[in-house]
């Protein structure tokens, strides 16, 4: 710090330690190292007095130097570094030439330095130490506006024209200033300085208009940050100004499709359609942005309530608006991306965000950038190249954590941990991935995404065989699910719970989930339903409801017309189990996937072999080669535990009937498998008895 502030000069450092030792603000400690009072509470030691004998040495070179280099000095002591002639010139009321003519007097006398960046800086702190402290309050506001005024003319960063206009006492006038500059920022993804931008404009008196812009931008930066309270205290104020009647028709349109779009955010989409439908119908000359933007909250609170062919048509009409801005229109494309991927159109999906990879690109938004990624990643995914979906994700997740968007960024984690999880049967990845997305701070409150990233826990620790914890976690998924009632994120919590429920025995309130789920809305979710109702035939067939299942496979659609290639496999499984449950072996055999399948990971290998050992086992005898094959996948650590528990049973069933060829040994395997699951349900006996008792039924 000293070394800056005197730039070595041997007269202002040995002035400067005298006086800090003198003032008893440099002594040597206990442990023989030099402190001072401000250690503890600076990064650059800016805190320390400039000795009176130093200022006065520097105000008596200034003063040699002439009235217009004191000036412009005074001027430059209060601006930011680096600063120019431009700027200069209107604070001192000089010419631009006189003034460069003083910023040479000053470099030739070591007061001033070429800066790195272009422009000029003092050479030592001290100095601009030394001029600042010269000032009275009344002049330096009048150099701050006149500073002010300067920066305008010179183009000046907005944050710049801003602070000066604050400095000059003139707050209400750098209000529009610190919304460019929050502008600036946002462009920047430099979400907390926009963020401040927008509070300082609020707290200087923004006019309603302006306020608006600050409530509005505020409310979508707390959103990416996950800071859901401040979020919430923004819409809130969007809507006080829209019900105000201080805003224009348009102003108030934009002010009340702003609360509609965080409606749907906060899982209330009912309530967004009804403020989207209170809007006048009209349209006017200059609206058609505003339209576009109606339309975009329109289709998002479409598709949560999973009315998929409404929203395509409002973002169909939306896209044929004259006057959509480029923002609008990546907004729009993003959308029917993931609209396509609720259907199930992975080619179309993709498609559209190869669009908004393209628009992004050209506009340097590098947060539209990686939106794309993240939803090409997940066409890959479902698609069942998990190499190109993981690097996709993988890219999008990096991005989405350098801009500060968390929301993105833990949206993007999930399907990571989907991916590993489902994908690859590598739930020790995939516990990882959740359990990093949950611990970002702020931490996730209730809503669409703490309930997904509660069913991934689910997912992993049930695959990894902790009950009890897959347990607390669907508890806390089903009871919000049950009272939000949105279908997309019903399907997910059914489908991810019903065998947990089936395994302890919580057959009640898997009934609930069923009951809850409207078949309409799960019918236009083509590709969660796909899933959805496979899991369902599954459910049934373990409660013995033949019937039930049959009725559940009937809204199946054919595996050939299923995207998804591990749900084809999920599909021909459940297809090849009713045939067991109707006594046909032969044909079960017939619809197992081989084992090379595309979608067949090792979860879907281990429950082929169960249904392939229980098929032979009902004809007497089991199959060399199959037999071996399910010693050699027990072989390996376990890749699903119920897919690991059916195995299992499956072989110690056809050890204790005596088939042929069985593996006696797998009575012993089975019973001591199920004591690791069973152990992580000790906090609830009575579930863990159920289990025990599920887990041993031959």
């Amino acid at each position: 710090r000293l070394q800056r502030a005197t730039a070595g000069n041997p007269f202002f450092l040995s002035e400067t330690l005298r006086h800090l030792l003198e003032t008893g603000l440099l002594g040597v400690g206990d442990d023989g190292i030099w402190h001072t009072p401000f250690d503890d509470a600076t990064h650059d030691y800016r805190e320390l007095p400039v000795p009176a004998s130093v200022r006065a040495a520097v105000l008596a070179r200034v003063l040699r130097l002439g009235d217009a280099v004191r000036r412009v000095l005074e001027a430059a002591a209060l601006a930011t570094e680096p600063f120019m002639p431009a700027l200069l010139a209107p604070a001192c009321a000089l010419t631009e030439l006189e003034v460069v003519r003083a910023i040479e007097l000053g470099v030739q006398a070591q007061l001033l330095r070429e800066h790195d960046a272009g422009g000029f800086a003092f050479a030592h702190d001290l100095v601009q130490q030394a001029l600042d402290g010269t000032l009275s309050a009344e002049r330096r506001r009048l150099v701050h506006r006149r500073l002010a005024l300067g920066a305008e003319a010179a183009g000046a960063a907005a944050a710049v024209i801003a602070t000066h206009h604050e400095a000059s006492g003139d707050v209400r006038r750098g209000v529009v200033h610190r919304l460019a500059a929050a502008d600036q920022a946002l462009r920047l993804h430099a979400l907390p300085e926009a963020m401040a931008h927008w509070r300082k404009a609020l707290d200087h008196g923004a006019e309603p208009s302006q306020a608006l812009r600050a409530h509005q931008g505020l409310m979508l930066a707390a959103r990416e940050r996950c800071e859901f309270d401040t979020m919430r205290a923004h819409s809130e104020a969007v809507q006080r100004l829209a019900d105000s009647g201080a805003l224009t028709g348009d102003e108030r349109a934009g002010a009340l499709i702003a609360v509609a779009d965080n409606l749907v955010f906060g899982n209330q989409a009912v309530q967004a359609l009804d403020v989207l439908d209170s809007l006048p119908a009209g349209p006017t000359v200059t609206a058609e942005a505003v339209r576009g933007q109606g339309l975009i909250a329109r289709a998002s609170a479409l598709r949560a309530l999973g009315r998929m062919e409404e929203a395509k048509a409002c973002t169909q009409a939306a896209l044929g608006l004259a006057g959509l801005k480029a923002s609008d229109r990546i907004e729009l494309l993003d959308l029917m991306s993931r609209n396509e991927i609720g259907s199930g159109n992975m080619a179309a999906a993709r498609a559209h965000a190869d669009a908004v990879f393209a628009l992004g690109t050209a506009s340097g938004d590098a947060e539209a950038v990686a939106r794309a990624c993240f939803h090409r990643g997940l066409t890959w995914m479902v698609e069942g190249d998990s190499a190109r979906g993981a690097t996709e994700l993988q890219q999008a997740a990096d991005s989405f954590s350098r801009l500060g968007s968390v929301y993105r960024q833990r949206a993007v984690l999930y399907n990571l941990a989907v991916m590993y999880g489902e994908i690859q049967s590598r739930h020790d990845l995939a516990l990882a991935a959740v359990q990093r997305g949950w611990d970002l701070r702020p931490a996730l409150p209730p809503g669409e995404l703490w309930v997904m990233y509660r069913l991934a826990f689910v997912d992993a620790h049930i695959a990894l065989g902790d009950m009890g914890a897959a347990w607390s976690h669907a508890q806390a998924a089903i009871a919000s699910v049950l009272d939000r009632g949105e279908p997309p994120v019903l399907l997910g919590a059914t489908q991810c719970t019903l065998e947990l429920l089936h395994l302890i025995g919580e057959t009640g309130l898997a009934r609930q989930l069923l009951a809850a789920t409207d078949s309409d809305a799960v019918r236009e979710l083509r590709r969660a339903a796909a899933e959805y109702w496979v899991a369902v035939a599954q459910f049934e067939l373990a409660q013995g409801a033949v019937q039930a299942a049959e009725l559940a496979l009937a809204e199946v659609p054919p595996v050939t017309d299923i995207v998804d290639v591990r749900v084809r496999v999920r599909r021909a499984l459940a297809d090849a189990e009713m045939q067991l449950a109707r006594g046909d072996a032969g044909a079960a055999l017939a619809l197992l996937p081989v084992a090379g399948a595309e979608g067949m990971n090792d979860e879907m290998l281990t429950r082929s072999l169960a249904l392939a050992v229980r098929a032979q086992a009902s004809a007497g005898a089991l199959h060399e080669a199959t037999v071996q094959a399910a010693r050699d996948l027990l072989q390996r650590p376990s890749a699903y535990m119920p897919a690991t528990l059916q195995l299992l049973r499956a072989l110690a069933g056809a050890a204790q009937a005596g088939v042929v060829n069985a593996w006696p040994a797998a009575v012993q395997r089975h019973a001591e498998f199920v004591n690791g699951p069973a152990s992580s349900l000790q906090a609830q006996p009575a579930l863990q008895a159920v289990f025990v008792r599920n887990a041993h039924r031959i």
